[in-house]
């Protein structure tokens, strides 16, 4: 049963401003109006600092933002990579502020966020570089940044789990070593025949299946994928073989829920640490909304159980 909660904050959505037709020409209005429900978040934390930089990138300079977290001290604390959502061609970090404020205080972690350039100005694999290159960047940069670099994470949503997967996929068996991929809410494939995309995908749970189709029609320029990099649920088990610890969240009445545990599946059938969880009565986005909807606040306390769990000291990355 849909969580009465959120069932409310549906309900006042739908009696709002209809959000605008996803093509080239409106994308700056579709952009606009990307952060119209951030006040519906988690309570807004302060950090000890949120600082900007700019990555040198393979194809150009990439804006990150760092949230450090209270109390870490002169200590080297994990961190984690931040890919937001957005379906390929909205979003940044700036809409994920309050979750990443209460995730750096929660796991003691500084949590960066990567603000990668976005379709359809910048088809894949923009945007696929640019988290891969962020990721090397904070390797890299660990002593500098005060960070572990045996204690990273990579945290992605929707689109930003799409592109967390396919990040796995193209650095598996290479460093940096990641001690869990999480992928909350992925979308991994386009057209793909599901049962949840039939019967979750009118736009009544805020995502419908023609907008993410049209995301990623957007995303590929019209082609097909060929490789999953691009679209994991092409993987293999070859391609998934070796990956490093994967958790995969869905929600009951997300029309992507579907192919990401079809995907889990695919990660276990290949040997892959997977971890899966659905959390029944919440939609696409839902932790979008958790300041309203105290359920949706579980995804994050389950995010937030993994990765403290994943960054114990004592758990040391294998070869």
């Amino acid at each position: 049963m849909l969580d009465p909660d959120l069932r409310a904050v549906l309900a006042e959505i739908a009696a709002g401003p209809a959000d605008p037709p996803l093509t080239p020409e409106t994308m700056w209005a579709v952009r606009a109006v990307q952060h119209r429900h951030v006040a519906w978040g988690v309570p807004y934390e302060e950090v000890a600092a949120v600082t900007e930089r700019v990555v040198d990138g393979r194809d150009g300079p990439i804006r990150v933002k760092l949230y450090d977290p209270l109390g870490a001290g002169d200590a080297a604390t994990p961190a984690i990579l931040r890919i937001h959502g957005g379906g390929m061609v909205s979003g940044s970090p700036e809409f994920e502020d309050r979750s990443s404020r209460m995730l750096a205080n929660a796991l003691g972690a500084r949590v960066v966020g990567v603000a990668y350039r976005l379709a359809p100005e910048h088809p894949w694999p923009a945007g696929l570089h640019d988290c891969i290159d962020a990721l090397r960047w904070l390797h890299a940069e660990a002593a500098t940044l005060g960070v572990d670099p045996e204690r990273l994470a990579v945290l992605g949503h929707s689109a930003g789990a799409l592109l967390a997967l396919s990040c796995a996929i193209a650095l598996r068996g290479e460093a940096p070593r990641v001690r869990r991929w999480v992928a909350l809410e992925p979308t991994t494939g386009p057209l793909l025949e599901t049962r949840s995309r039939a019967e979750h995908g009118d736009g009544t749970y805020l995502l419908g299946v023609e907008e993410s189709n049209r995301c990623w029609e957007l995303y590929l320029q019209g082609a097909a994928p060929t490789t999953p990099t691009a679209a994991p649920a092409l993987a293999t088990e070859d391609d998934l073989r070796g990956l490093d610890p994967v958790a995969v969240l869905t929600a009951e009445y997300d029309p992507l829920r579907d192919e990401g545990e079809a995907f889990a599946r695919q990660l276990a059938a290949a040997g892959v640490d997977v971890e899966q969880r659905r959390f029944d009565g919440l939609v696409h986005g839902s932790t979008d909304f958790a300041g309203r909807v105290p359920a949706a606040h579980a995804v994050l306390d389950e995010i937030v159980r993994l990765l403290r769990a994943d960054f114990a000291p004592e758990r040391r990355q294998t070869a």
